[in-house]
């Protein structure tokens, strides 16, 4: 027993410290050839949205409520998208933006006539 740790620390001494540093490169670099191959799919680029989108009754209650408070251009799109609850219709109200005042009589004269 006491000659094998004689003969590993003579080897240890033995050894540079480059040599070690190349020892572990080659390990490393074996180790990521036999790692499995894992396909990553790039991550979606940032929704621009659309009028479509903000009339479209799919569009997520978030998403609406982003569009409303980011893109003010869109908000008379929202009023047209029957999806949209009181609670957002109310604050792209208060908010105004282009022709919302316009949608807002269009949507409000629709309902008007149902009931009667």
């Amino acid at each position: 027993m006491r000659n094998r740790l004689d003969l590993l620390s003579t080897q240890r001494r033995r050894r540079t410290p480059v040599s070690v540093i190349s020892r572990l490169n080659a390990i490393t670099i074996g180790r990521v050839r036999r790692a499995p191959a894992v396909h990553v799919t790039p991550p979606d680029p940032p929704i621009q949205p659309t009028p479509a989108m903000a009339c479209d009754p799919l569009t997520p209650d978030a998403v609406l409520w982003a569009i409303a408070r980011e893109r003010p251009d869109l908000r008379r799109w929202i009023v047209a998208n029957p999806h949209a609850d009181a609670e957002l219709l109310e604050y792209i109200s208060q908010r105004g933006g282009p022709h919302v005042r316009e949608s807002l009589s269009v949507l409000l004269d629709s309902l008007e006539q149902r009931t009667r």
